[in-house]
C-alpha cells in the first residue's frame, strides 16, 4: 500500500510537470511533448489505481494516441502547414482530446471504468493543455466552428445525463456541458477561460472527493450513503456546480455573460444559459436522492417521480435566474 501511494504521487507530480511544460512552451513541438508526457503519466496513474482493470486506460490510450498522431502529422506536414487544413486538423484533434461534442463519446466510456481519483484527474487537469491550445489557436475565421461546438456540447451534456444511474458517467456528462462553456470562453480571452476553469475544477474536486469518501457509485447508493452532514455538503456542492444562483458556480457564468457583450456573443451565451436548465434538473435529481431518507423497497417504484419534481424545481430557479439576467442585460444595452 505504501509503494502504491508513492507511485501514485510520482505520477501526479509528472502530470503537474507536463502541465507546466505545456503552459510555458513556445512551439508546437513543445506542446506535443507535454501532451504525450501528460498522457503517459495519467495512464500510469490509472494502472496503479485500477489494479487489474485496464479497460478504461486502454480506451483512453487509443483515443489520445490517435489525436496525438493527427496533431504531430498536421503540425509537421510541409504541404498543410501553410493552409487552413492545418488549423482544422489541429482543432479537430484538440476537440477530441478535450471531449467536446460531437467528439465526446469516449468520455463517459472511460469515466465509467475509472476510480473516483482517476475521474478527478480526467475531468479537470487533463483538460488544461488542450483548452489552452484552443484559446491560442482561435481566430475570427473559426468563430462559427467554436460557437457550434460550444453550443452542441452544452445541449448534449445536459440531455445525455437524463436517465443515467452511474454517478461517474453523470459527472462526465456534466464535464461535457462545462467544456462547451469553456470553448466559448476561449473566444473571449485567457482571463475568462481561466476563471471558469478554476471554479469548475474546484467544485468538481469537492463533489468527486465527497463521493469517494461516502463511497457512492450510482444513484441508488445516494439513498444508503453515510452521515447526513456529508450528504448535505455534497448537495450544496452539486447545487453550486449546476450554476444555480446565488451559489458559487453561478459566478463564472455571470463573468462569461458580461464578457460576451464585448465580443458580440451575448445571444449565444444567453442560449447556453437556457440550455443549462436541463443540466440543472439532473443535478437537482442528485440532490433530492442525496437528502431524502431512503427505503430500499421504494427506490425502483419512486424513481420516475423524481424527474417531474426536479424539473419543476429547476423551472422555479430558472425563472428567478432569467429575470435577473434579463434585467441586467437590458440595463447593459440601455447604457450602451
Amino acid at each position: 500500500m505504501h509503494l502504491k501511494g508513492n507511485m501514485t504521487m510520482c505520477m501526479l507530480l509528472l502530470i503537474l510537470l507536463s502541465l507546466l511544460m505545456g503552459l510555458s512552451s513556445l512551439s508546437w513541438m513543445g506542446y506535443w511533448i507535454s501532451l504525450e508526457l501528460n498522457t503517459i503519466a495519467f495512464l500510469g496513474m490509472v494502472c496503479i489505481l485500477s489494479g487489474s482493470n485496464y479497460s478504461g486506460g486502454m480506451k483512453y490510450f487509443m483515443v489520445q494516441s490517435s489525436c496525438s498522431f493527427l496533431l504531430i502529422f498536421s503540425t509537421f506536414s510541409a504541404e498543410l502547414a501553410s493552409s487552413d487544413v492545418w488549423a482544422l486538423l489541429v482543432l479537430f484533434s484538440l476537440m477530441v482530446k478535450v471531449g467536446a461534442s460531437p467528439f465526446h463519446m469516449w468520455v463517459p466510456l472511460v469515466s465509467g471504468e475509472l476510480e473516483w481519483a482517476g475521474n478527478i484527474i480526467l475531468l479537470t487537469l487533463q483538460k488544461i493543455i488542450p483548452m489552452a491550445l484552443l484559446c491560442l489557436l482561435y481566430n475570427s475565421s473559426m468563430e462559427s466552428i467554436y460557437i457550434l461546438i460550444g453550443g452542441l456540447s452544452c445541449i448534449v451534456g445536459g440531455v445525455s445525463g437524463w436517465g443515467e444511474l452511474s454517478l461517474r458517467k453523470l459527472m462526465s456528462f456534466s464535464s461535457i456541458n462545462h467544456v462547451g462553456w469553456m470553448v466559448v470562453c476561449s473566444m473571449m480571452g485567457e482571463g475568462v477561460w481561466t476563471i471558469y476553469f478554476i471554479v469548475y475544477s474546484l467544485l468538481s474536486l469537492g463533489v468527486m472527493s465527497l463521493m469517494k469518501i461516502v463511497d457512492v457509485w450510482n444513484m441508488n447508493d445516494l439513498w444508503e450513503s453515510g452521515e447526513s452532514g456529508l450528504r448535505f455538503s455534497l448537495s450544496m456542492l452539486l447545487l453550486s456546480l449546476s450554476g444555480i444562483p446565488p451559489m458559487t458556480g453561478f459566478y463564472p457564468k455571470w463573468v462569461v455573460l458580461e464578457a460576451s457583450y464585448s465580443v458580440g456573443l451575448g445571444p449565444m451565451v444567453l442560449f447556453m444559459l437556457v440550455a443549462s436548465i436541463v443540466l440543472m434538473s439532473f443535478y437537482l435529481r442528485l440532490v433530492l436522492f442525496s437528502l431524502t431518507f431512503h427505503s430500499k423497497g421504494l427506490v425502483k417504484s419512486k424513481f420516475y417521480l423524481w424527474g417531474p419534481i426536479s424539473l419543476l424545481s429547476t423551472l422555479g430557479w430558472a425563472g428567478l435566474e432569467a429575470f435577473g439576467l434579463l434585467s441586467s442585460s437590458l440595463q447593459h444595452m440601455l447604457l450602451l
